[in-house]
């Protein structure tokens, strides 16, 4: 019990430290997307054709660093969120029909059943399959500033006079 407790302090300890957030807004709406540091970000910048990952180290009113390297704020043209629970939803589903499809496969080539699998066993795999990579597509959703998004970096620590 003791340990619990210590584990949760030291969670604590550690949220409260980190008071610096990313925020994802459009006009004067309230914030889309709130990414604090240490989480994981995907985002692109104007000199790359690709999304860069990587986990969110630093963030200034000018900059982020992502690991170890320092991006300017204007620079970044699109941040890509996960929606984590469909992320891995649909990475269990479709591994589950991989699987389960590999066993049933394995299953009739040792018994004495013809030919591999039926139709309908067949079809619910590449259901289960393609319902998965579709649950891991549907998670992603990504703002870009030529849709109107902007980026806005909050400092709860400096705001309050802590740093």
């Amino acid at each position: 019990m003791r340990i619990f407790f210590t584990m949760i302090f030291a969670l604590g300890v550690i949220g409260l430290s980190a008071q610096k957030y990313l925020y994802i807004k459009k006009g004067n709406e309230f914030p889309k997307e709130r990414i604090g540091l240490n989480e994981r970000v995907t985002f692109k910048t104007s000199e790359s054709t690709k999304f860069t990952k990587g986990i969110l180290n630093d963030v200034t009113l000018t900059a982020i660093t992502v690991n170890g390297k320092t991006y300017e704020l204007t620079d970044v043209v699109a941040f890509r969120t996960h929606n984590e629970i469909m992320t891995v939803t649909g990475t269990a589903l479709a591994g589950g029909a991989l699987l389960f499809t590999t066993l049933g496969l394995i299953n009739r080539a040792t018994s004495s059943y013809e030919g591999g699998l039926t139709n309908g066993q067949w079809i619910t795999a590449a259901s289960f399959f393609g319902g998965g990579l579709l649950l891991r597509w549907a998670g992603k959703r990504t703002f870009k500033t030529e849709k109107g998004w902007h980026w806005e970096v909050i400092d709860l620590n400096q705001s309050l006079g802590i740093e």
